[in-house]
């Protein structure tokens, strides 16, 4: 008798810890990668930046007329440049907030020209050139349920881009019969717009994950200020655009 109540234990026993293994197995079938409500995910842009170019403020003897125009390079993306960072906070496990962008800072000080003595050589002047760029964009994006894989995430979404460039150029160099520049000239361009943007994220580890996105639709105002120098009148030369499937991005990311 004793010996059918072991036997009958035992196999309880083994049904018990198989059950136990197929559980824990589906568990990890099941693991979501996904971030979840209140998370944080943190990713590194790579391709072209979307940086407005400033240009300078004079076209030969005339202050220029030439517009600005939106900074999108339908061809030329580079996949290991790093062109800013990307931020997301969800909201839920389907929606999240998205900021992203990047700034550039240069100053070159200027340095008046020496003119040449003797056999001493002359020096040339250094033209100040100080420039500021600032590109950020804001949005939301959906992600989908894709229950085939629970690493992949695609998702819809829209941004609205903020960009400013300011560059200032001052030649101190003194003529022959002492004349001198007017001034500081500077160019400011500011620009807005709205882009959607659709993309798909997979998951490498449970923290790590790599993101491509594109921008099937945008639309950019820009606006151009021209200052030859202060005290004088400005030029300004405004510019809109609308383009599709553009600036495709690779992103490199992690949850925090």
């Amino acid at each position: 008798m004793k010996k059918y109540i072991f036997l009958t234990l035992l196999v309880i026993a083994s049904m018990s810890l198989n059950a136990q293994d197929t559980i824990e197995m589906a568990v990890i079938k099941e693991k979501s990668y996904k971030p979840t409500k209140k998370e944080f995910t943190v990713g590194i842009n790579l391709g072209r930046g979307t940086f407005l170019s400033s240009g300078s403020v004079m076209d030969g003897a005339s202050v220029s007329g030439q517009p600005t125009y939106n900074a999108v390079n339908l061809n030329g993306n580079d996949a290991l440049n790093m062109i800013g960072a990307e931020v997301r906070y969800f909201l839920s496990t389907k929606w999240a907030l998205s900021f992203s962008g990047g700034l550039a800072f240069s100053n070159t000080p200027a340095s008046i020209n020496i003119p040449a003595v003797g056999s001493f050589p002359a020096y040339d002047a250094v033209v100040e050139d100080i420039r500021f760029d600032v590109s950020y964009s804001v949005g939301a994006l959906y992600f989908f349920d894709y229950k085939k894989n629970n690493r992949l995430m695609p998702y819809l979404g829209f941004l609205v881009p903020v960009n400013h460039s300011n560059r200032s150029t001052f030649d101190p160099s003194v003529g022959a019969n002492g004349e001198l520049s007017l001034g500081a000239a500077t160019v400011e361009v500011s620009g807005v717009g709205l882009q959607a943007v659709a993309g798909i994220d997979y998951f490498l580890t449970e923290n790590i994950y790599f993101g491509l996105s594109i921008k099937p639709v945008s639309f950019m105002y820009i606006n151009n200020t021209r200052y030859p120098a202060p005290g004088l009148f400005s030029r300004k030369v405004s510019n809109t655009s609308i383009s599709s499937f553009v600036q495709p991005l690779l992103r490199i990311g992690f949850k925090l």
